[in-house]
């Protein structure tokens, strides 16, 4: 097993036995297929998000937004729909816009 799959291993694991409180599960999902999410969170059997587990030096985003005049919003090129933690995320950014914007 290579290192980086070793550590995707290791981050679910990690979340399982922290969060075992919570009602929701981690599982690996990834591999090498860089289309496929590394970590799926689950809710009742059901995926609700998904987490990337890149191991140093390695980058990689969860989704792309879009700045629309000092307003950002969820690409529509994106992979899987906006939803309810996506949405979350995004108003969160709008309300602290002027820490994420390069306008000077």
């Amino acid at each position: 097993m290579e290192n980086w799959q070793l550590f995707e291993q290791e981050c679910c694991d990690y979340l399982n036995s922290h969060l075992k409180d919570y009602p929701f599960s981690f599982k690996c999902s990834g591999g090498s297929d860089s289309t496929s999410s590394d970590i799926e969170v689950m809710r009742n059997d059901t995926s609700v998000f998904s987490i990337e587990a890149k191991l140093s030096p390695s980058q990689s985003g969860q989704f792309v937004v879009l700045d629309n005049n000092n307003e950002f919003s969820y690409s529509p090129r994106n992979k899987f729909s906006s939803n309810i933690y996506s949405r979350k995320i995004v108003s969160y950014l709008n309300k602290n816009i002027n820490l994420y914007t390069n306008e000077y």
